[in-house]
């Protein structure tokens, strides 16, 4: 028997091709969704722009992801434009789910997913499609996983979800006429676009605001994130080793804060229009920029791997240092990032 896909794309099972597959797990889980769902179904190239504001300021949370980005208009742009939750039960779910596939959008959900070492634990997962036998295509990305379309037969897919009191939420990743039409323009285009119209950022005189207030360049984050690391070493350096939680806190989502802006600067690099925008011996820079940012986030990665094998005070001590000397490289960085806005956007 054959059976007929509702959604408005093909579905074909696979993966990422490598250089996109390393690319992705950079990002956080639900911005790797977004890279996928912006760069196939729209085929936009210019998704390293969507973060072109994430260089200027963050914050501290106590959370396992200890850095937030305190500018990230994004998030705004998506819950306007693009991203739209819906709550459904169990025996509605595959109606709710063809109605969306059917009128071109994506969705994703919390599914248990299994790793290689045989832990199971629950995620973001982006749903492509479905056909009339109920079979959901699903797509994840991490560090162990690249799967793309991937099939669920009704039953397996039920099993599983997480709802809770009977309730599943599916964030609707709606079609964007305004991403489809950034996938026409040329870069310069793109970023002011982008920067303008659809972040809400301008220029006073020389100083960056996003709506009427001033961005801050501030870095209090990095000394905060310091003196909280050293009151949590009885939670880092246990008798069992460093817990998981604390080693994500530890390296990985430090590196995913600032991976995407080094894509970003990579991208403005490479877009001859952007590139050509650049004002003179700013390119010099931004590779220079780029190349500190890299040995920052290679020392990260050094003392916390170091401090994983070796959990004693001293070790924290090291990696902290390393976080310390990433804020150092960070007042630089922000003046690059800033004179590609100037660049391009005024």
């Amino acid at each position: 028997m054959t059976t007929r896909t509702v959604n408005t794309e093909p579905l074909e099972a696979g993966s990422l091709p490598p250089e996109m597959f390393a690319r992705a797990v950079e990002y956080v889980c639900h911005e790797r969704n977004l890279y996928r769902v912006f760069t196939h179904s729209y085929g936009l190239r210019h998704f390293p722009l969507l973060h072109l504001d994430r260089f200027a300021s963050w914050q501290h949370s106590a959370g396992v992801e200890p850095l937030v980005a305190r500018y990230n208009a994004l998030e705004p742009f998506l819950d306007g434009h693009v991203r739209q939750r819906v709550v459904t039960d169990l025996d509605h779910i595959f109606e709710v789910l063809g109605e969306l596939f059917a009128a071109g959008h994506k969705g994703t959900v919390n599914m248990w997913v299994t790793y290689p070492d045989g832990s199971s634990f629950v995620t973001s997962a982006l749903l492509e499609g479905m056909d009339d036998q109920g079979t959901v295509y699903y797509t994840k990305i991490n560090e162990t996983t690249n799967v793309t379309c991937r099939p669920l037969t009704r039953d397996t897919f039920l099993s599983l979800l997480d709802p809770e009191d009977g309730q599943v939420e599916i964030d609707v990743l709606r079609h964007s006429a305004a991403l489809a039409e950034i996938a026409t323009m040329d870069g310069v285009d793109a970023m002011r676009r982008i920067f303008g119209d659809l972040y809400g950022y301008r220029w006073q005189g020389n100083d960056l605001h996003l709506g009427a207030r001033e961005v801050s360049l501030d870095l209090d984050a990095f000394d905060e994130l310091a003196a909280d690391l050293r009151r949590s070493a009885e939670q880092i350096l246990t008798p069992d080793g460093v817990p998981k939680q604390q080693q994500f806190r530890l390296h990985k989502h430090i590196r995913n804060r600032f991976m995407p802006i080094q894509f970003y600067l990579a991208h403005v690099q490479a877009d001859p229009a952007l590139a050509a925008a650049l004002m003179p011996g700013l390119p010099a820079r931004v590779d220079s920029a780029v190349a500190a940012m890299d040995v920052a986030l290679g020392d990260v990665l050094k003392f916390a791997s170091l401090l994983v094998q070796k959990p004693v005070p001293a070790m924290l001590e090291l990696h902290i240092a390393a976080i310390l000397r990433l804020r150092d490289v960070l007042p630089a960085y922000q003046k690059v990032n800033l004179d590609v806005l100037r660049s391009v956007t005024r």
